[in-house]
């Protein structure tokens, strides 16, 4: 059996913090190497740490892969909604969605 994934309370708390970070990623170009040799090393930090959380819910899955699609969709929606793009009303509905759908086994 999957391990259980957070509650959307819990992952939303999550991402307040780094909205800012999300914010000024999104909002100014960045020349930073990901993913490759010259990955500084905060970064590398980074992703280790997102990648110790969603590898227990892999099944058989990329772990690696699987962090990048959980990052990639919760940039996305802090972006999306810090710009008014999606209701506000929705922010939970959508968390838990994407957690059920990360943590789903195949």
């Amino acid at each position: 059996m999957p391990p259980t994934p957070p509650p959307a309370s819990r992952t939303r708390g999550d991402t307040e913090g780094p909205e800012a970070v999300q914010h000024a990623q999104a909002g100014e170009a960045v020349d930073l190497p990901f993913g490759q040799d010259d990955t500084p090393e905060p970064l590398r930090d980074g992703f280790q740490a997102l990648l110790s959380g969603v590898a227990q819910f892999a099944d058989g899955r990329d772990p690696a892969i699987l962090t990048e699609v959980a990052w990639s969709a919760l940039h996305g929606l802090i972006v999306l909604s810090r710009g008014g793009r999606l209701p506000a009303s929705g922010r939970e509905a959508r968390l838990t969605l994407l957690l059920d759908q990360l943590s789903a086994t195949r």
